[in-house]
Parts: C-alpha cells; structure tokens; sequence
C-alpha cells in the first residue's frame, strides 16, 4: 500500500495538483484503516514543503488493496474536511479503480468529486 500529500492550487472549488509527496512511512498490504490517514508531523512537513513550492496541501492519496475505492468509517473519523483523497483500489497486484473524494465540513459524508487528468508537459 501507499499514501502521500496532493500539491496545488484552490481556485474556487476547483483543486489543481501539481505535485504529490509519498509518505516516508511503509504501509503493508494488511494494514487496518486506520493506519492509512495522515499523520500530523507529516502534514505539517507536507506544509511546509509546499509553502516553499508556492503551493498548498489540497488533499491526501492511499491504495486500498483488494477492497473498493472508497472512504471507509476511519477515513471518515480521521479525514480533513474539504479535503480531496484520492484512492487506488488495487486487486491481484494491479490498480483497477481510481476515485476522488471530499469529506463534508460536518464530517458526516463523503462526496465523490469528478476529476480530470492532464499530460505532463
């Protein structure tokens, strides 16, 4: 499994990624959920690295090995509101399923964001 910080820009509603940061910290493949949220001092790294990118943390990425591509209660509980996660489901050693979502401010809903990819320049 993996996890990481998203880089960006907010523009409105909008959240454009421009850099991911991985976690320094391996995660095996059965890892409890609550083992795949973001530790706070390494989001204040993730912080203070993307104010000297000019940049943001505009949210969070993780695997979820053979599971589906969605928050779970932990997500939820652990999550930052407002906040995009990106997850990668990944079966039989292959991602299969890429979905994006943002944590209401009340904390009670997860809702799934539409997202687009660009080419790298």
């Amino acid at each position: 499994e993996c996890r990481g910080l998203l880089l960006g820009h907010r523009i409105g509603y909008v959240k454009q990624v421009v850099d991911i940061v991985f976690s320094d910290e391996s995660v095996q493949p059965e890892a409890h959920e609550e083992n795949l949220h973001t530790p706070a001092k390494e989001m204040q790294d993730g912080e203070l690295l993307a104010r000297t990118k000019g940049l943001e943390v505009v949210g969070s990425f993780h695997s979820r090995v053979n599971r589906p591509a969605r928050p779970s209660s932990q997500n939820r509980q652990n999550g930052q509101p407002n906040s995009t996660v990106v997850m990668v489901g990944v079966q039989d050693g292959r991602a299969h399923e890429l979905t994006a979502w943002t944590l209401s401010e009340d904390r009670s809903a997860y809702y799934q964001e539409d997202f687009r990819t660009s080419p790298k320049s």
